[in-house]
């Protein structure tokens, strides 16, 4: 597995530098609209990164409740937890506006 870098500036003021992810996939989610993305194998960690709330589980998400729809929603996940892509083959996405996504794996 590819570990986070710590680096020093002059100041001896440590900043976490995160490597090159091994897949790195973007996609623009429809509102409303569910969808899926295949997690690459040996896949460990994604980090993922969205223009907005977005909704995102390991079993279909095909639609939301009116009140996360008229709420400021919730955005999960800022980083998936490395326990949680274990056997995950899919992640489902799904955002209340058009939303741009992106998504890092790592082995």
């Amino acid at each position: 597995m590819q570990q986070f870098s710590i680096l020093r500036d002059k100041t001896d003021v440590a900043t976490f530098v995160i490597p090159f992810s091994n897949a790195m996939y973007g996609t623009r989610l429809a509102a409303g609209v569910s969808q899926s993305l295949a997690v690459p194998a040996g896949a460990r960690i994604a980090i993922l990164s969205a223009s907005d709330h977005v909704v995102v589980g390991n079993a279909a998400v095909a639609v939301f409740g009116a009140a996360f729809a008229a709420s400021n929603g919730a955005l999960n996940y800022g980083a998936v937890d490395v326990s949680a892509l274990a056997g995950v083959g899919s992640l489902y996405f799904i955002a209340r506006q058009d939303t741009d996504v992106s998504v890092a794996f790592y082995s």
